[in-house]
């Protein structure tokens, strides 16, 4: 089985948390368990070019500490704003266009 797909990076392992009782703990995207209690998995690889991903759901995810301010540069290509969590827009398109290959997008990222 690939670890990617269609241009996609090498992820990370796989893990699963389990955080007790409570849902809101965790940059995870949060499951109930048969037996009680919560938990969440990430990690894995990616389909298609990161610099493709859309720009909010990147800024999303720093928000919500999924990422940092380093990865949505480096791996998404998307600049933040000094010392806010705002996406400098003009920056984000400048650096990915000179990281995208020339063609057609990869694929379509959610």
């Amino acid at each position: 089985m690939p670890e990617h797909m269609s241009a996609g990076v090498v992820g990370t392992v796989n893990n699963l948390t389990i955080v007790g009782d409570d849902p809101d703990r965790g940059p995870y995207v949060m499951y109930m368990f048969n037996g009680g209690g919560y938990g969440g998995f990430k990690g894995g690889g990616g389909y298609g070019t990161p610099l493709e991903r859309d720009v909010e759901r990147v800024l999303h995810d720093v928000r919500q500490g999924y990422i940092s301010r380093e990865t949505a540069r480096d791996v998404y290509g998307v600049i933040l704003q000094d010392g806010l969590l705002e996406v400098d827009r003009e920056a984000t398109e400048a650096m990915r266009r000179l990281r995208l290959p020339p063609g057609p997008p990869a694929g379509k990222h959610v």
